[in-house]
């Protein structure tokens, strides 16, 4: 009986086609998690908030920090000019795509484009600024050359590429941070003169990232806070 799955005559490594294939296997394994929890009732947690991006704004956020161009070796150079992120079945992949060229024939270059995905994604608690990493599937090199004959130049690159692997390419992987403005705590200024008296204060807030949903187009983080209890402000009239 004829059978699928990785091995290396079928699915090279850090190719497209392994890119694809890491990228399904952590779709389903999430998809399973989730419906495991679902049916537990803990998918979504009734005390936590929830905190969403769009693709288009994680894209825009990404686009900030491009392009980026890192020499490959010492006889290539690389460069990302453009991000496309996609949020959807429980994982969040990312496709950049930019051009490599030869530094003897800068003329002459390829398309690059490197596949991953998103993971690490936390929401710093005192500065909201909610961060992610791309981490790196795989890589493709299509040859596109605009001067010239294409030399012997893309071979030596797919070499190059196949010795060192993904740590190759890790200084052309833009980072993503995204403001969103969780605030550390509530400051309450305090009700006086009526027949209700509310004593000013602060009540501190913790906010720590429990689990990231991306789905239909949307980075959902969910976010469980906490508080150490109510502060009264020193001085308060009484």
């Amino acid at each position: 009986m004829a059978g699928c799955g990785r091995g290396p005559d079928l699915v090279p490594n850090d190719s497209a086609l392994d890119s694809e294939l890491k990228l399904l296997e952590r779709q389903v394994a999430s998809l399973r998690a989730a419906v495991a929890d679902a049916r537990k009732g803990e998918l979504f947690s009734a005390g936590d908030l929830a905190i969403s991006v769009s693709e288009e704004v994680v894209q825009r956020a990404t686009a900030q920090a491009l392009p980026i161009q890192q020499p490959l070796g010492g006889d290539f150079q690389a460069r990302i000019d453009r991000a496309i992120v996609n949020f959807r079945s429980m994982q969040g992949s990312v496709r950049l795509e930019g051009r490599v060229w030869a530094l003897a024939g800068p003329g002459t270059y390829a398309d690059l484009v490197l596949l991953g995905g998103i993971h690490e994604v936390e929401v710093d608690k005192e500065t909201g600024m909610l961060s992610a990493e791309i981490v790196l599937d795989g890589w493709d090199v299509r040859r596109a050359a605009a001067i010239g004959a294409e030399g012997d130049w893309i071979n030596d690159l797919v070499r190059l590429m196949g010795d060192r692997g993904l740590a190759a390419l890790r200084d052309l992987v833009p980072s993503i941070r995204i403001p969103v403005g969780i605030e550390k705590g509530i400051d309450l200024p305090g009700i006086y003169g009526g027949p209700v008296t509310i004593p000013s204060g602060h009540l501190p807030l913790d906010a720590q990232v429990v689990r990231v949903l991306p789905l239909s187009g949307r980075l959902w983080a969910m976010v469980h806070v906490t508080t150490s209890g109510w502060e009264s402000s020193m001085g308060s009239k009484r």
